[in-house]
């Protein structure tokens, strides 16, 4: 009896139990009880359950922490007998207590050469256990998401295989491992990683197999025959890694082999990695993207915890103290990692790459190398495979696996930047959806479902390394001249196609098609102006983009690049481009606050025109240059210049562009208090606006219906037009608007002498307005503000706003 022996034995040596020992050993290894947990395939829970002896492990368990912690082969039977054992309460009370630390721990700490007096030892095995899969080097950091998944499919009795595909370096086989300790006591004879890169066809297939299991072939049978053998009867699951070097090498055949094992062995489930589907019947993909990256903006702390949780920013830590334990995050360092894990889009191989770097470098001299050459991601590690050992070697492993076509293809795409549409593809870079299929199939291009298109289209993308990759075999395989004209007269044609929509019949998708395009748009803009390749292109572009940046309310990078672009027009360039750029600019700059320049603009645009009897660009120059004059203040000129915007406008049927003129007389005739005029001129729009379906319009006249009221002292249905018009320009995000009705629902309270209220309205338009660099608006938020805080009594503050006005 095993109590009846410790009782008889009390001065003997007793065996140290198991959850201290457990402990001991897991402190030797310098591993936390989450670590501990993590390689050992099991809950931290478990390991605090086994470490304070409420819980024994189950064999399979016991011998897998013998394996991780690297226990000697000849203490392991002990070790396994002990966490076998039921709790002896004797041997537990002359034990020490854990939190001591006396010499006498010695005496528990179990001998190869003297054997436990109180439990009988068998003789210890001449060979330690054959492994069925190899320990993971390093702790998993993050993919909780992703394993969930694959765990529910693994569990399906109907999916038999399951493909995990993605682009070299992106982590499948470290989570296809994890996946297959995970997944190990959920089939009766257990789970096998079998490598298959070594392989030089589909032959050896069945030899990888007998390989991994510990097995042996009958070698003049047949492929066919000799997988049955191995698997017949068998519950097991299967890790083939690196399939696509197969699929490359023989893929009908190899693909054949994989059906048999569908089609005749039941109990066997098959888990692969490749950067290619299989394309069987059955096969249930997964594609594997980066590491959640943070997306924090630089200077923003309070999204710091964000950062710290980021699974791509959790992988360089961890790797990087692998080099440099007292590394850690700090506020100093923070943006700078978080621009370095964007900038390797979280790709894990890319992130260790990086964190390699750690004791020579700093985290910001780091990202600065990464962003100027794909070869700095390098690392000497020797058991690393070949293919992993630089980024530049992964992605030459992918290039290699393509057909002529299929790079020919790929390595064009690599000229859109920011992800580009079918359509797209066809017409610039000649890939047709065959191509786009293959090279969707080999994980070199992504059907990006998070970005989809406002119409319902799929985008696609290429990551930004494999793209820099690409562009360099473009350069050396391509006419890259020809193909970025092509590129520039695509995008210009887009965005002039586009153009015709912001003043006629708006459709937000429209506009949203073009905002997904920012990328491309800049890609040519730099193209043709900033180097100078094709400058007539860039005056058209950006005439064409004018009205989009400023709906867009990107005042001021429209206004640098339409600087940019008439600087470099000569007389090539048509009038009517010319003027297009320069009617665009005079928005921009009278945005920006540059009234003098604006009207330059206007007036030279107006003059081209005029030449050229364009009528409804001469209307919109005209209305342009009424907006201006009543904003400085000139109303005799304003009302004079939209008038005869209004007439041309009626005389060529433009519903929207009447009404829109109305709207502005409206907003001028107010000002004078003649606000007869004002709903005259009100009833006349809204009909037109709502026959038009013109929201952002709608909005506008709201505002200007509220101060109408407002002005009567009707301030409920003021309150109720402005709430109206702020929820259009929210929904539209339509900043402008939005600041509008905040500083009309600011000035409403005001007069209602709700203060308070008054004061957060406006706060939040000023807010919004610096967010947009909006400076008239600002200028008008301070003056509101002053009079706010004047009622209040606050004068020094009331001072201060009005101060802030005069510089």
């Amino acid at each position: 009896m095993l109590n009846d022996a410790v009782n008889s034995s009390a001065n003997s040596a007793l065996p140290m139990p198991f959850g201290r020992w457990l402990k001991r050993l897991r402190a030797q290894h310098d591993l936390t009880q989450e670590a501990l947990a993590e390689v050992a395939f099991c809950s931290v829970q478990t390991i605090r359950f086994f470490e304070s002896g409420k819980r024994r492990p189950s064999l399979e368990m016991a011998e897998k922490l013998a394996e991780v912690l690297k226990l000697p082969v000849d203490q392991r039977p002990i070790f396994i007998r002990q966490a076998r054992t039921a709790l002896n309460i004797a041997a537990l009370s002359a034990a020490p207590a854990e939190d001591e630390t006396s010499a006498s721990d010695s005496a528990f700490q179990p001998s190869p050469h003297v054997a436990p007096a109180s439990i009988p030892v068998p003789p210890p095995a001449p060979t330690a256990p054959v492994a069925r899969l190899p320990l993971p080097t390093t702790v998993l950091v993050g993919r909780q998401p992703e394993a969930m998944q694959l765990h529910q499919l693994l569990l399906d009795a109907e999916c038999r295989l399951v493909t995990l595909v993605g682009p070299g370096g992106i982590g499948k086989t470290r989570l296809a491992l994890h996946m297959a300790h995970m997944m190990e006591s959920h089939f009766a004879d257990g789970a096998y990683f079998v490598p298959l890169v070594s392989l030089s066809n589909a032959l050896e297939l069945p030899s990888a197999l007998a390989g991994a299991m510990n097995a042996t072939l009958a070698g003049d049978s047949s492929s066919r025959a000799q997988i049955d053998t191995l698997l017949s009867g068998k519950s097991l699951l299967l890790v083939l890694d690196n399939f696509e070097h197969l699929l490359a090498l023989d893929g009908d055949a190899v693909t054949a082999l994989v059906e048999h094992i569908l089609q005749r062995i039941p109990g066997i489930h098959l888990l692969i990695t490749s950067r290619e589907r299989l394309r069987l019947n059955g096969e249930h993909i997964m594609e594997l993207g980066g590491l959640a990256v943070p997306k924090t903006e630089k200077g923003n702390t309070e999204q710091k915890n964000e950062v710290a949780a980021s699974e791509a920013v959790m992988l360089f830590l961890q790797r990087a103290r692998q080099f440099s334990p007292s590394f850690a995050l700090t506020p100093a360092n923070r943006d700078a990692i978080v621009r370095l894990c964007n900038l390797l889009g979280g790709m894990p191989l890319g992130i260790e790459l990086a964190a390699a770097w750690i004791r020579t470098l700093t985290v910001e001299e780091i990202a600065d190398e990464i962003s100027r050459s794909l070869d700095f991601l390098t690392l000497a590690d020797r058991s690393a495979p070949i293919r992993h050992r630089s980024l530049r070697a992964a992605f030459e492993y992918s290039w290699k696996l393509l057909s002529p076509e299929e790079q020919q293809a790929v390595a064009r795409l690599s000229t859109f930047r920011g992800g580009f549409r079918r359509e797209a593809a066809q017409a610039v870079a000649g890939a047709t959806l065959t191509h786009l299929a293959a090279l969707i199939d080999k994980s070199l291009v992504q059907a990006a479902a998070e970005v989809a298109e406002p119409d319902g289209a799929l985008r696609y993308e290429i990551h930004e390394l494999l793209r820099q990759y690409l562009r360099n075999k473009l350069i050396e395989m391509d006419n890259v001249d020809a193909l970025m004209h092509r590129y520039a007269e695509y995008f210009t044609s887009l965005a002039e196609q586009t153009d015709a929509y912001h003043y006629a019949d708006l459709s937000p998708v429209r506009f949203k098609q073009l905002r997904s395009e920012q990328g491309n748009l800049r890609a040519v803009l730099e193209w043709s102006l900033t180097s100078k390749h094709a400058p007539h292109l860039g005056v058209r572009l950006v005439g064409a983009l004018g009205r989009f940046w400023y709906m867009g309310d990107a005042w001021a990078e429209g206004r640098e690049w339409l600087r940019t672009a008439l600087a470099i027009a000569d007389e090539a360039t048509p009038p009517q481009v010319l003027a297009k750029a320069l009617t665009a600019l005079g928005e921009m700059e009278h945005a920006m606050a540059e009234y003098a320049a604006a009207q330059r603009c206007f007036e030279e645009a107006l003059a081209i025109w005029r030449i050229h009897q364009d009528q409804a660009n001469i209307s919109w120059t005209l209305f342009q240059m009424g907006v201006l004059s009543s904003t400085i203040g000139d109303y005799p000129t304003s009302e004079a210049q939209l008038n005869e915007s209004l007439a041309i406008y009626r005389q060529i049927n433009e519903p929207w562009f009447v009404a829109t003129v109305l709207m502005q007389l409206a907003s001028i005739v107010i000002l004078f208090d003649d606000l007869p005029r004002a709903i005259y001129l009100l009833d006349e729009a809204i009909p037109l606006l709502r026959d038009q379906k013109r929201t952002n319009s709608m909005g506008v006249a709201l505002n200007l219906q509220g101060w109408v009221q407002m002005q009567t002292s009707d301030y409920p249905a003021a309150i109720q037009h402005f709430e109206e018009a702020f929820a259009i320009g929210q929904s539209h995000a339509n900043y402008q608007l939005m600041g509008w009705s905040l500083r009309n629902l600011g000035i409403v309270h005001l007069m209602m002498h709700k203060y308070a209220e008054a004061g957060d309205y406006l706060r939040s338009c000023l807010r919004l307005y610096q967010q947009i660099n909006f400076k008239s608006g600002i200028i008008i938020a301070f003056e509101v503000l002053a009079a706010v805080d004047a009622e209040l009594g606050e004068w020094e503050t009331a001072v201060r706003w009005l101060g802030v006005v005069e510089e």
